[in-house]
């Protein structure tokens, strides 16, 4: 039931959001389009198919924290039409520029609609009024809204593609329904019995709320914990009976597994910006429920 309540979301006033961007150039000449994370690309191709030329601004292993564009990043910007923004630290000082690099440059909230959560004060990434999570495109139910408003940009852009745009759109929101249905089901053992999901970075909030569990982060103001501050989390996760620990590839593990060796943890590794983001969530959520299972063993 919730699935479908989330997908008739979805189509709810979907005709009024669509955007003032730039129409298509020339007939047959391909608009382009930047994603700032690979995850949108994901989005942005499933709904566009071939009809787009689509480039990704944080490449493969690099973080949306502190990421700078490269040169021929700033050439292929001077030249794009739609940027689709996910809302992550470094296009806080750099919207601004890409935009005055180039005053055509439609730039798309994805996140339009979405109401945004503040990261815990003492977790966040910037200073104040910086401090919401934007980490929205790793929660099913967000990703609806996501793929609605990109949905809506491409059509506005290339109104010419627009009833296949429509047909792939109609597919992703049944594959999204599907997923979310397919993760409430994977985490149910975890969600009535073990709901703390223990993660390095903060990138799990959304998802953590989608699915019943209670997100607990290690980093403290973008900052690996003192001996300190690491010997209490460690004392709360023995409390809670915590068996496992999320990190991820674009940050430092040392904290990470410093906790695991000390509490017993298992490490899972969680991509957050994985460009497979479908079967990542599915993968994801599989590992938590067995490292949770293997905890509650011990």
């Amino acid at each position: 039931m919730a699935s479908i309540t989330r997908l008739l979301f979805c189509f709810c006033g979907l005709m009024a959001l669509f955007f003032l961007v730039s129409p298509a150039t020339a007939s047959g000449q391909k608009v382009s389009v930047i994603c700032s994370i690979e995850p949108l690309r994901f989005f942005v191709s499933a709904i566009s198919g071939d009809e787009v030329h689509i480039e990704v601004m944080v490449p493969p292993g690099a973080s949306p924290a502190t990421y700078e564009p490269r040169p021929m990043q700033m050439a292929a910007l001077a030249r794009a039409e739609l940027y689709f923004a996910a809302g992550v630290p470094f296009e806080r000082a750099w919207l601004a520029r890409f935009k005055a690099q180039n005053r055509r440059l439609a730039i798309i909230d994805v996140n339009e609609g979405l109401h945004l959560y503040e990261m815990e004060r003492k977790h966040h990434e910037g200073g104040p009024g910086r401090n919401l999570d934007p980490h929205t495109w790793l929660s099913p139910p967000c990703a609806l809204v996501i793929a609605r408003n990109i949905y809506a940009a491409l059509v506005s852009a290339c109104p010419q593609h627009r009833e296949e745009f429509s047909n792939r759109y109609g597919e992703l929101v049944r594959r999204i329904a599907l997923l979310d249905s397919k993760l409430m089901e994977i985490l149910a053992p975890v969600a009535s019995k073990r709901p703390y999901l223990l993660t390095f970075h903060p990138a799990w909030g959304y998802f953590a709320r989608a699915y019943g569990l209670e997100q607990i982060p290690v980093e403290m103001e973008g900052k690996e914990p003192s001996p300190r501050e690491l010997d209490r989390l460690a004392s709360e996760v023995k409390r809670l009976g915590i068996g496992y620990i999320l990190v991820q590839p674009q940050f430092s593990q040392r904290s990470a597994r410093a906790l695991g060796s000390i509490c017993n943890l298992r490490v899972v590794t969680a991509d957050p910006l994985s460009s497979n983001w479908e079967d990542n969530l599915l993968e994801i959520a599989r590992s938590i429920v067995q490292a949770a299972l293997a905890g509650a063993e011990r």
